[in-house]
């Protein structure tokens, strides 16, 4: 099909397309200390600031009480640590979190201060990269079509998902950032073939694989791309690209040896960190129903309407690429799709065995997405501007795009003024939680730890302990020793959120002797204060 765009529609699409990226850019940038500082985000921190769980509980959960200013310290760059023990905290206990982005956000910190703020103004500072990157790559697909880029460009940039991600102290900001790059500079390099090139590109997937493990099913995608574009099924060639493919890629690997090495040798605390994937059985039928809602966050956040939304959005996708296909150049369509298929593929084959939840966590399928927000931008591009279809079908398209675009506004918009996003869970109660507490008169917070290295209460405080005021005290003890003085603090508090965790019975029964402990022989009466999540929040109140 003949590309020619009308040059009237592509302006003004083009002028809207533009308004849309600097509003992206403005949700992005706003609000960041307002989402919950969450679990996850709570590791970040400790790993920039060096220290691994047992250093932290050996050295504050002894029974004495000190400010939220003290525990923070192990949460942030500190002249008793360098950006060695940041590499050696992620070693030791998260081998599966290659280093580049910590120690981008440990000089970050250093240079802009340990806020909320600050930490997350890498990942959202990060995010604007990803709109030059993603039109480059859409211009190596589309050389003929730099509208398309910029039709990728403003759904990427009020896309929920994207801009969640922008304002979350966690690496798949840069992930993305990296995916494009990396594929940019892969066509890039086939195109116009040059030791430059091709050594920006194997720059790019060492960068990637430094970034997130999962970069590996990136590189596989590629290499998919590059045999399969060169030779025919009839007969195989051994060409320059091919070659130049193989000794790039082995270039970033040899980069990449030596965390790679550190991953292999720690194995073990690898499998134990990652083992949440596969604990909650899920069946195939689930598997496949949950992927189309992983699908509409590329586009939607959840509303009432997803009774409607849901399949829309899975109809439109799926004509997307059919019509990507059925249209676009082979080049286009068979990047594209070893793109999404090379990571959908290496995580839903092991969750269909095993009956685990790669697949279901939506961070794992950012090179999905990308390819999908691509061919989705290329059809109302095409749709939209091209005069070989009928003006009716034109204006009908240009709606079906309104559409997605006002409701791709709210749910960013949603997302940057929110509390408590879709992944977040873990803490959706922690800011009421904070502002009972941080409204209290002589606040003290009572933190009973449980030996277990993740899901503990020591862990949980990683990311609590930010939205304390100053003047809160911490009373961190091991289950023992808890002395508290009535007369020094006008309100204790009880905090527990391994009992949002219900199924680790142990911690159950033993949260529950330690309340028995308190009543009995110190005479306190614990009361649950009532919040959504139960049993996270205590009063204690001497008899």
């Amino acid at each position: 099909m003949h590309r020619s765009l009308t040059s009237k529609n592509s302006t003004w699409l083009q002028r809207f397309l533009v308004a849309i990226l600097v509003l992206g850019i403005f949700v992005r940038l706003i609000n960041l200390d307002r989402k919950v500082y969450w679990f996850d985000e709570g590791f970040t921190s400790l790993r920039v600031g060096g220290y691994v769980i047992r250093e932290v509980v050996q050295q504050t959960f002894n029974g004495k009480i000190i400010d939220v200013s003290d525990f923070r310290q192990y949460l942030s760059p500190n002249h008793n640590r360098n950006w060695l023990d940041t590499i050696e905290s992620l070693a030791i206990e998260d081998p599966q979190h290659p280093p580049l982005y910590y120690l981008m956000l440990r000089q970050w910190m250093q240079w802009f201060g340990n806020s909320v703020t600050a930490i997350r103004s890498l990942s959202a500072v990060t995010s604007l990269l990803v709109f030059p990157c993603i039109y480059w790559l859409c211009r190596e697909l589309f050389p003929s079509s730099p509208l398309t880029g910029w039709m990728t460009i403003a759904l990427v940039a009020i896309s929920p998902f994207h801009v969640l991600y922008a304002q979350e102290a966690r690496q798949y900001s840069l992930w993305t950032v990296t995916i494009l790059l990396s594929s940019a500079a892969l066509l890039q390099a086939k195109r116009c073939y040059s030791q430059l090139n091709w050594g920006i590109y194997a720059i790019a997937i060492a960068s990637a694989l430094y970034t997130f493990l999962f970069s590996a099913f990136v590189a596989i995608a590629h290499g998919i791309y590059i045999f399969v574009s060169e030779n025919s099924c009839r007969r195989w060639r051994w060409t320059k690209a091919v070659r130049a493919y193989l000794l790039a890629t082995s270039i970033a690997l040899a980069i990449f040896t030596p965390w790679l090495a550190i991953a292999i040798h720690n194995y073990g605390r690898l499998r134990d960190s990652t083992n949440w994937i596969s604990a909650a059985k899920i069946s195939a039928c689930q598997l496949v129903f949950s992927w189309g809602n992983t699908i509409r966050l590329i586009f939607f956040n959840a509303t009432n309407l997803d009774f409607l939304i849901l399949p829309l959005t899975l109809i439109l996708v799926g004509y997307a690429a059919y019509f990507t296909y059925r249209f676009s150049e082979r080049k286009v369509w068979l990047f594209l799709f070893t793109l999404f298929g090379g990571t959908a593929l290496c995580l839903a084959i092991p969750d269909f065995i095993t009956q685990g939840q790669r697949t279901l966590q939506a961070r794992f399928l950012i090179p999905c997405y990308l390819s999908i927000q691509i061919v989705v931008a290329y059809l109302l591009t095409t749709k939209i501007v091209s005069p070989h279809f009928p003006q009716w079908q034109r204006k009908i398209w240009l709606w079906i795009a309104i559409a997605i675009f006002i409701g791709g506004i709210f749910s960013s918009t949603k997302i940057s003024y929110s509390e408590a996003a879709w992944n977040k869970g873990k803490n959706q109660n922690d800011p009421e939680i904070a502002r009972i507490i941080n409204q209290a008169a002589r606040p003290l917070v009572v933190v009973s730890n449980y030996q277990s290295l993740y899901d503990c209460n020591a862990t949980y405080l990683f990311s609590f302990s930010h939205l304390l005021n100053p003047n809160v005290k911490l009373l961190l003890v091991n289950q023992q020793n808890i002395a508290i003085d009535p007369a020094q603090f006008s309100n204790v508090f009880l905090y527990n959120p391994c009992g949002l965790t219900d199924f680790k019975s142990r911690f159950a029964r033993e949260f529950l002797a330690l309340i028995s402990r308190l009543e009995t022989e110190q005479n306190y009466i614990i009361e649950p204060i009532n919040v959504e999540q139960s049993n996270v929040i205590w009063s204690l109140k001497s008899v």
